[in-house]
Parts: structure tokens; C-alpha cells; sequence
């Protein structure tokens, strides 16, 4: 189905109680209105066969896309949706060689690999290779090729925060912090160097485009989402290897790698389900099951072995996984501020203040919650 569409089948399944489906995979953008409107049943208290304390259901995903200790999205070893839509930066190897960058396997593997060296690393080389003083995405050899999505992906991977829980499992907006402000203003100063180049930049937002660009030798670094990763993988023309997205600084202890909303979809069940003890027993199976065959083929077998080139990448796509993030302020986009990060580099070049602009916006962004902590009530989940 198409955007848009299955948000639709879902209502429409929801109001006539028709349960044709058991399980829905829904475009993480558009749940919001799904989860706090009734549509789906609660994975904490309808699935009694279910144990997501075992490791095919995802902890953080459980822990951060939870409100009031209620959760309506889940991801499972089930389904690789999410394993796709996880971001990573994939690197030309042979470009790497030619201008002497130093080895990044190690960089990383040593605790280093943080914006600052990323920055440093991308713009140590002259990618004008037509000699005519600009930098053209048809000639030259940009140090990143980054599309919109860097600047939510590097805020979350340096530990940047939309909200946090409070003490009844409500998400509290946080962003307003130095902290915050500093990590952001980071990736925007990375963003706005003239060796970074966004697909918008080009007037083509196709990523497809994009990424046949990293493909033709255009860019040393390229942020992208898993799925490119195995697109790529049968491409003989590019020899590239993968990397976490780096750190804020070297202070930071690990690497975390965001799960987009945009491209991802989680498990829910709706709300018009008959039979959620025999749908749970199910879900608990084919996870289980999906642990040990999916996500060996998918991981050891798609990734490993046939989308990488060397054994370092193998060792980094470890460190991607084992450190996902995600934050309901991104997923529910309050007051469409994860959209203002989100689209923010491109819209405000050379000349941004983002504590100015989320100050426009905090009485929006509250609205939003304040809608939000309605909804939740009107789901009576104290009853």
C-alpha cells in the first residue's frame, strides 16, 4: 500500500470491527494519531503468551514508545523493517586511500570517531576536480553526501534529546537545555560546510539519486539507512565499507544509531482483534523462531557476508545494532518540531539559532502535549 493508505484501512478496519488482519505494520510517522485514538490493543496487557523480557523483542524500542506504561508499537525479531530503516554512514574505501584518511575502523574502534573528526576527516582534501573553484555534484568529490536526515540522525547519535520519561512513564519535552542546543549546533556546523552536500542542494529529492551519486565516486561519506546498504550491495563500481553514525565528542562511552521514522514501520495489533491470546501465542512463536533464522540470514547472511567488503565492517554493523535509538518526541513530532530539526540546515544557511527557534515554537509544542496527555486520558487506561 502506499503512504497514507494503510493509516486509512486501519481506521476503516477499527470503526467497522472487522479483524481481517492481525498484525499491522504502519508507517512510524503516521501511529501518533493511531495509538492515543483507540486504534490499537496495549502489548502490555493483551498478549499473555508474550515475554519481552527475551531478547527477539526489542527493549528500547519498548522503553522509549511507551506512555503510561502502555505500549501499542513493538519491534521483534519478526519482521526487518526496522533492521532496514536503522542509519549508519558508508565510506568510499578507494577515495579514502587516494587522499591518505587515516583508518577509520580504527578511529572508531578507539572511541574517536566523534563529529569533530568526521568534520576534519571530510573537508582534508580539495574535491574540486574540474579546477573550476566550486564545488558541482556532476563533477567534483564532496567529503559528505548527507540528505536531510543527518541533522535528526547526528543530534540522537550525540546523545541529543527530544523528551524524557517522567516518573508515570510520560514523555516531558527537554530539548531546551545548552546541552541540546550545543549538540545541534554541532551538526548544523557540519551541515553548512561546503564539502557537505544535501540532496535538496541539488533539486533532486529523489535518494535513490543520492545514492547512485556515492555510487559514482561523488562523495567519501554518505549517510544512509541500512536498505542502501544492501542496494548496494551487487554495485562492483564502488568499494565502501560501513560506520556508526560518530559520536558528539569523545566523552560520549557508545555509538548510537537512529531508527528512522520515515521509512520504518512497527508491529501493532487493532484494537477490533477477536482473538489476541491466539494472535499473541503467534507474535511470541514466529519472534522466537525469526531470532534464530530471519536474523541470521538477514544479519549474518544480507548484511555481513553480501553487503560488505571487508571484516571491519562486519565488526561495526555489531556496534550499529547493538546501540539503536529512538524518542517519542521524534516519532510524535510535537508541535512539528522534529520536523523544524529535521528540514532546519537546509532552511537557515550560515545564520541559524535554534534555541531562538524552538523558544517560537515551545507554546506549539506544549498545545501538542497538552492534546496528547488529553488523548491518553480519554483511553481511560487506569480502568
Amino acid at each position: 500500500m502506499t503512504e497514507g493508505e494503510l493509516y486509512n484501512k486501519v481506521r476503516q478496519f477499527v470503526s467497522t470491527g472487522d479483524d481481517v488482519y492481525d498484525v499491522v505494520y504502519v508507517l512510524l510517522a503516521e501511529t501518533p494519531s493511531l495509538s492515543t485514538g483507540g486504534c490499537f490493543l496495549d502489548f502490555e496487557t493483551s498478549f499473555d503468551y508474550c515475554d519481552y523480557d527475551k531478547p527477539y523483542w526489542d527493549a528500547s524500542v519498548r522503553k522509549e514508545l511507551s506512555f503510561a506504561e502502555h505500549t501499542y508499537l513493538m519491534a521483534s525479531s519478526y519482521n526487518i523493517h526496522d533492521e532496514d530503516a536503522t542509519t549508519a554512514l558508508a565510506f568510499n574505501k578507494q577515495i579514502a586511500a587516494d587522499e591518505n584518511i587515516p583508518n577509520v575502523y580504527e578511529i572508531v574502534n578507539a572511541g574517536n570517531w566523534t563529529f569533530d573528526t568526521l568534520h576534519s576527516l571530510m573537508t582534508s582534501f580539495n574535491g574540486d576536480v574540474n579546477g573550476d573553484q566550486k564545488m558541482n555534484h556532476e563533477d567534483d568529490v564532496f567529503g559528505f553526501l548527507g540528505g536531510n536526515d543527518v541533522a535528526t540522525t547526528f543530534f540522537f547519535g550525540g546523545e541529543g534529546r527530544l523528551t524524557e520519561k517522567d516518573e508515570y512513564d510520560f514523555p516531558v519535552y527537554v530539548f531546551d537545555t545548552e546541552e541540546n542546543f550545543d549538540i545541534y549546533s554541532s551538526v548544523l556546523d557540519i551541515m553548512y560546510d561546503p564539502m557537505f552536500l544535501n540532496h535538496h542542494m541539488i533539486g533532486n529529492e529523489n535518494d535513490v539519486y543520492f545514492r547512485q551519486m556515492f555510487i559514482d565516486g561523488h562523495g567519501l561519506f554518505y549517510w544512509m539507512r541500512m536498505d542502501d546498504a544492501r542496494a548496494m550491495r551487487g554495485e562492483e563500481a564502488i568499494n565502501f565499507g560501513i560506520l556508526p553514525i560518530p559520536k558528539y565528542d569523545d566523552l560520549q562511552s557508545d555509538y548510537h544509531s537512529l531508527l528512522s521514522r520515515h521509512t520504518s514501520g512497527l508491529m501493532s495489533v487493532l484494537m477490533c482483534e477477536q482473538n489476541p491470546d491466539t494472535v499473541g501465542f503467534i507474535m511470541e512463536a514466529m519472534a522466537a523462531a525469526s531470532y534464530y533464522d530471519l536474523t541470521r540470514a538477514y544479519y549474518d547472511v544480507t548484511l555481513k557476508t553480501k553487503a560488505t567488503r571487508d571484516d571491519e565492517s562486519q565488526d561495526m554493523l555489531d556496534i550499529i545494532f547493538a546501540n539503536r535509538v529512538i524518542d517519542i518526541g521524534d516519532i510524535f513530532n510535537f508541535g512539528g518540531f522534529a520536523d523544524t530539526i529535521l528540514s532546519y540546515a537546509r532552511t537557515n544557511p550560515g545564520k541559524y539559532n535554534i534555541a531562538s527557534t524552538f523558544a517560537s515554537q515551545k507554546n506549539q509544542i506544549q498545545s501538542a502535549m497538552d492534546k496528547f496527555y488529553e488523548q491518553i486520558e480519554k483511553l481511560d487506561l487506569y480502568a
